[in-house]
């Protein structure tokens, strides 16, 4: 599964906010499967790069799994997928 979105949470310091990646993950999850799950992308700091990525890990009602989440822009688009 890969999904992306605009995510406007760019920190004054060319940063995305770690937080608000979460926040967007789980929401779109329930949306999209009405699933609740908790998204936890750890404490880093994410420049808003053009193909930076990074992992986050999940867990929903089937159990845990790992997300990467790529930055497609520098105005904080972000698109993501399941690698576990």
């Amino acid at each position: 599964m890969m999904a992306g979105l605009a995510l406007s949470s760019c920190g004054t310091t060319g940063t995305i906010v770690v937080e608000d990646v979460e926040t967007k993950i789980e929401s779109w999850l329930v949306a999209e499967f009405e699933v609740e799950s908790a998204v936890n992308c750890g404490d880093q700091t994410v420049p808003a790069e053009k193909g930076y990525s990074f992992t986050c890990d999940a867990t929903d009602d089937d159990g845990p799994f790992e997300l990467e989440v790529t930055v497609l822009s520098e105005t904080g688009d972000i698109e993501w997928e399941v690698i576990k």
